[in-house]
């Protein structure tokens, strides 16, 4: 699960996405105050943020934007590089194989297109990695 300063780093890495997920949570909150039996776990914010940020990168790529995918893949260096088991899967399974399902999903041919864009060798494993399984799954 991807802890607040994690989610704000990437935040960092992608401004068009901040105002977004900022907007989503305040969304979140006023239902909270009115349901609180609906009350996002850690889990789930974490999976929230994950899905939203992956369509919402994928929208941008798929337009051909690519300068806050390299940005979002810079970010992400730092973190493998201190990740356990638990962020490791959190990062490649769950964030990185969101965004390949996204942008095929929403209308690229391939998720192949970001093949040049992670530049940081544990960045660009993984994503070679979830590229992989995304792809072998598929055959």
């Amino acid at each position: 699960m991807l802890s607040d300063s994690q989610r704000t780093h990437i935040l960092d890495a992608v401004p068009s996405f901040a105002a977004k997920w900022e907007q989503r949570c305040a969304e979140q909150a006023e239902y909270e105050a009115r349901f609180p039996k609906g009350t996002w776990s850690a889990e789930e914010r974490s999976h929230e943020f994950r899905t939203s940020l992956a369509w919402h990168l994928a929208g941008r790529i798929i337009q051909g934007e690519l300068h806050e995918a390299e940005w979002f893949f810079a970010a992400l260096e730092p973190l493998y590089g201190v990740a356990d088991d638990d962020l490791d899967a959190e990062l490649t399974v769950g964030l990185l194989e969101d965004l390949i399902h996204s942008v095929e999903m929403e209308g690229a041919a391939d998720a192949g297109i970001l093949h040049a864009v992670p530049k940081g060798p544990l960045t660009r494993g993984a994503w070679e990695a979830a590229y992989a399984y995304t792809h072998h799954a598929q055959e």
